[in-house]
């Protein structure tokens, strides 16, 4: 299980635009996504372990809405 500071979480809530949040795992990736998520902020996990179709579909979100 990862911890994400509040602190984190609350800049995330009041900045404009995106941020990426590196991690050591392709599990902490996923986790840290669903905490995110489950605070109210946009998210989405990118590692290369997700299926191309859905690192595409990640990216051209990021890319036409500037956010994940």
């Amino acid at each position: 299980m990862v911890c994400v500071p509040q602190t984190v979480v609350e800049k995330l809530h009041n900045m404009e635009g995106s941020a990426i949040i590196y991690t050591d795992t392709h599990k902490e990736a996923e986790e840290v996504n669903k905490l995110l998520v489950d605070h109210g902020i946009l998210s989405e996990f990118y590692h290369a372990g997700r299926p191309s179709f859905s690192l595409t579909l990640c990216l051209r979100t990021i890319v036409s809405t500037g956010h994940a």
